[in-house]
């Protein structure tokens, strides 16, 4: 029975014009695990009888793996329909001690978690595959677009790794957040006469604690607001790492994959890199649709509001977004190479201002900026681009390089553990989940 009924509410058009079943059944698993968790809760206030728990549980485990995509607001009144068609008076009980409000809050925040995570996860191993691939292959470096110095292959994709390192932390930091504190027991907003046990249902779903107000617990997307922000950051390095990637590949400083080159309709022999153009785009879809749960929450007066409904429709595009172009840049860094000759060809060209100017200085005691003056009237020596790499002490150097990689290596397994370690326990227990999942 739907909820409006029991109001005595006839007409359907609520249905069509609020449902949010096709949200739902992303995050299915975890209004399961929600569900089931308050069943328990039920089970141990004597109110259902274990009998009645198990077979009010298989309901929900069998609805939310093929959920229902019309005729109900929300999966929360289709499963509460099952139930009680299914198991009958003892269902009826379901509805107390708890509210759609922080049924909502709390499964969202485990999808929200596990989804996080799971992008940080796919990151972080893109980068350690990424790490394989370094060399001491010479190649140009930039500066305004610009040739500015030489440095080398390893260089450079341990500056992707970095870079994809920095965005899966980004990425657990907000998962950890979702996952931190629990708002069951909240109801609707200022708690309920039902003695829930908040501190155990935290527990048992994977939480640390329980909201100190209730009333943010359900009136607040604070946890989402970060989860997209996250999402925008990781979004805009992978669209760089793409960009950089493509324009190498148009200089024929990098070889990419076969499977992500297309050639040209209508000009022989082009080569076109078309997949890293898509990964782009899509980053860029999702740092747009990212930007929607902030704006939804800006007017919105403190309380729950159905506009939080399309706040969790618009994470949810943004992380699919994500989701393409992180699958498409993790294809392409596990098989780019460099493309030596021409990499060292190009180094061999120079510049060599900078070194020139640095060397004159230290060997021949004169301050840096009268050598920087003598080296922009003459111009640089000529220097191999060999002897560029093995002389110098800070940043890209032969000394240092293996130590920072080894290093940026270990952050890595490391983070790409915790990700798997967040995602695993904010599904635990949830049926069905690889289908809330969108590699």
């Amino acid at each position: 029975m739907r909820y409006r009924e029991y109001a005595g509410l006839s007409g359907g058009e609520v249905y069509e014009l609020t449902s949010s079943l096709d949200h739902d059944a992303v995050m299915a698993p975890f209004i399961a695990k929600t569900a089931k968790a308050h069943i328990d809760e039920l089970l141990r206030l004597g109110l259902i009888g274990e009998a009645e728990a198990d077979a009010m549980k298989d309901i929900v485990d069998r609805v939310s793996c093929e959920p229902p995509s019309s005729g109900f607001e929300d999966l929360w009144e289709a499963l509460e329909d099952a139930m009680v068609r299914g198991v009958g008076r003892a269902a009826e009980w379901y509805g107390l001690g708890r509210s759609r409000n922080d049924q909502v809050a709390a499964a969202l925040r485990l999808y929200t978690a596990f989804s996080l995570a799971g992008l940080a996860e796919v990151l972080a191993k893109a980068a350690l595959r990424l790490l394989e691939r370094g060399d001491w292959t010479p190649m140009p470096g930039y500066t305004h677009g610009e040739k500015a110095f030489i440095h080398s292959w390893i260089c450079l994709v341990s500056a992707y790794s970095e870079s994809l390192l920095d965005s899966a932390l980004t990425l657990i930091w907000a998962a950890r957040l979702a996952l931190s504190r629990s708002p069951l027991g909240a109801a609707a907003g200022a708690g309920s006469l039902a003695p829930i046990d908040e501190e155990g249902l935290a527990s048992q779903l994977g939480f640390e604690s329980v909201y100190h107000s209730p009333y943010y617990a359900v009136a607040s997307r604070a946890f989402l607001e970060a989860a997209s922000a996250a999402l925008s950051v990781a979004c805009v390095e992978m669209s760089r790492i793409a960009e950089d990637l493509a324009a190498l590949h148009r200089e024929r400083l990098v070889d990419l994959p076969e499977g992500h080159v297309a050639t040209s309709s209508f000009i022989p022999g082009k080569r076109n890199p078309v997949t890293l153009e898509k990964a782009r785009a899509a980053a860029s879809e999702c740092l747009a649709k990212a930007q929607a749960p902030l704006a939804i929450a800006l007017k919105q007066r403190y309380s729950y509001n159905l506009d939080m409904q399309e706040a969790n429709r618009a994470y949810t595009e943004a992380l699919r977004a994500a989701a393409s172009a992180a699958t498409i840049l993790g294809e392409v860094l596990a098989l780019v190479e460099v493309n030596r000759s021409a990499a060292v060809r190009d180094a061999s060209e120079g510049p060599f201002s900078a070194e020139e100017a640095e060397r004159i200085s230290l060997e021949e005691g004169v301050p840096f900026r009268r050598a920087y003056a003598e080296v922009a009237r003459r111009g640089a020596r000529r220097w191999e681009p060999g002897e560029v790499l093995s002389s110098r002490r800070t940043g890209c150097s032969k000394a240092r390089m293996p130590g920072a990689v080894e290093k940026l290596r270990s952050a890595l397994a490391r983070a790409a553990a915790e990700a798997g370690e967040i995602a695993r326990r904010a599904s635990e227990g949830a049926p069905c989940v690889s289908r809330s999942w969108l590699f």
